[in-house]
């Protein structure tokens, strides 16, 4: 029998077959042909546990019968008969009743909260940042090396290497390649170089699919591979144009420095790192003249 949840069973009587709960504010639950088979109460989600029943209808001078098939039913009130001859001398009250519905468990859907452990504490990994390795400062000479020498003539600034022979781009000393290591035991989420963010998905696939990168100096960086078991990267770095070097006599060089961070699968970003690209300057080679003689009025001459 499903009944709302502030229905109270405190009070209940027998009407003939039917079943009464009287209610705190004196109005009546009749349940037709409850004394003869005491149904199961459900009071709003709750089923009402059979010894609190029987309980409430104990303590409301109900009597109570239990059948063969556990079936509960129920008798008239009335005053509980004596044991034996009547007390000579009142035996006096037994406290204050309290209400039995106290005792049944809340009726309102509550849900507890998740308990998050460690199932097995031995096998977690503490949190870790990762770090960038393999890469050379400036001051020790930078990263690689490429040579305004080798610039082609399309640059619009056609190295003396390439000038010296006639034979399109001859000399490639414009472009070289290198290397450097990330390390992330949380795994890789991006690498970003110069600003451009590379996810860990193209950066796996950079050995069939590079990555250009435009550098600080206009230049470019292309990611051309990834060793996942080394954390290896694999880099070129092609000269486009010429740079503005110091004055001097002489080759002198200046460096393309490529800020290059790692964030892992947590967001833990590395400290920056540095890929120096040391520049060299070009220079004018000069070329031993031909000495020879001119004759006036003589024959044309080739010096």
């Amino acid at each position: 029998m499903k009944l709302p949840a502030n229905v109270s069973i405190d009070n209940i009587k027998v009407d003939g077959h039917n079943l009464v709960l009287v209610q705190p504010d004196g109005s009546e639950i009749v349940i037709k042909d409850g004394a003869l088979n005491v149904p199961t109460f459900i009071l709003g989600d709750v089923e009402v546990p059979r010894v609190a029943l029987i309980a409430a209808l104990e303590a409301s001078h109900v009597d109570v019968a239990f059948g063969a098939d556990g079936s509960i039913s129920a008798g008239g009130n009335g005053s509980p008969s004596s044991a034996g001859g009547n007390f000579e001398q009142p035996p006096g009250g037994i406290g204050d009743g309290f209400g039995l519905t106290a005792l049944l468990p809340p009726t309102d859907l509550a849900f507890g909260q998740p308990d998050h452990r460690e199932l097995f504490p031995g096998l977690v990994r503490e949190n870790s940042t990762p770090t960038i390795i393999d890469l050379t400062p400036s001051v020790d000479g930078g990263d690689t090396t490429v040579n305004e020498k080798g610039l082609p003539a399309s640059s619009g600034s056609e190295g003396s290497g390439e000038a010296q022979n006639p034979a399109p781009n001859t000399d490639q000393s414009e472009i070289n390649t290198g290397t450097f290591t990330i390390n992330s035991p949380d795994g890789i989420g991006s690498l970003t170089i110069n600003g451009q963010v590379i996810s860990a998905a193209a950066l796996a696939a950079s050995g069939s699919t590079p990555i250009d990168i435009t550098t600080p100096f206009g230049n470019t960086l292309t990611i051309n591979g990834y060793d996942a078991a080394t954390g290896q990267v694999s880099y070129t770095y092609t000269l486009v144009h010429s740079e503005q070097h110091s004055a001097g006599a002489g080759t002198n060089s200046i460096f393309d420095n490529i800020t290059v961070t790692v964030t892992d699968t947590d967001g833990d970003v590395s400290a920056p790192g540095t890929l120096s690209v040391n520049i060299v300057d070009d220079v004018p080679v000069a070329h031993d003249v031909n000495a020879g003689t001119l004759t006036e009025d003589g024959a044309t001459t080739t010096v």
